[in-house]
């Protein structure tokens, strides 16, 4: 059951007016973010994401929360869930798409949308920000080119040949400071 409805405002090019299922309008303010993927020796021109979360591809629900809220925690619907299917946010590169697939495989249901929850907070308008928030920041983690392990490989010839040497050493070392007990045993 979808309870709002997206309509961008007019005036405002970083806005989107959201009307829910009550008629009430909440407008929330998209901030751009600098990431650390636009360095360039990241990522490609065409793949630098500005921090804009298209709203067609986001799914807002709300529901009452279970957490803070006084006198209104039973008559607000507070509770934040926000969804956006991964395969078809067509504003990600498709590395970053599968990137996030991975590392956030836990929060991904079967019909491929990433489930964000906020209810930390006693409004509405601060727990939408707050999942707008995580999901920018999964978006950002995705974005980072995970570093390339490298696989130990067996020693050379020259440094087992030294490993060895240095054991014989060292056991010849030990074997001086042993005390011979021959003598004492005629």
């Amino acid at each position: 059951m979808l309870l709002s409805i997206f309509r961008a405002l007019p005036r405002h090019n970083n806005c989107i007016n959201i009307i829910n299922s009550s008629g009430a309008q909440t407008c929330i303010a998209l901030r751009r973010y600098s990431l650390i993927a636009n360095h360039p020796e990241v990522l490609d021109e065409e793949e630098r994401w500005n921090g804009h979360i298209p709203k067609g591809f986001v799914e807002v629900n709300y529901a009452r929360s279970s957490g803070p809220g006084g006198q209104n925690v039973n008559k607000l619907n507070t509770k934040v869930d926000l969804r956006i299917n991964v395969d078809n946010a067509a504003f990600l590169p498709e590395r970053v798409r599968e990137r996030l697939k991975v590392i956030k495989k836990n929060k991904i249901n079967s019909e491929g949308e990433l489930c964000i929850q906020a209810s930390t907070h006693r409004t509405q308008y601060q727990n939408e920000e707050d999942a707008m928030e995580r999901l920018r920041n999964y978006i950002k983690e995705a974005y980072v080119i995970p570093q390339e392990r490298k696989i130990k490989v067996d020693r050379s010839e020259k440094s087992e040949r030294d490993r060895l040497t240095d054991k014989k050493h060292r056991s010849t070392v030990k074997q001086g400071r042993r005390m011979s007990f021959d003598k004492y045993d005629k």
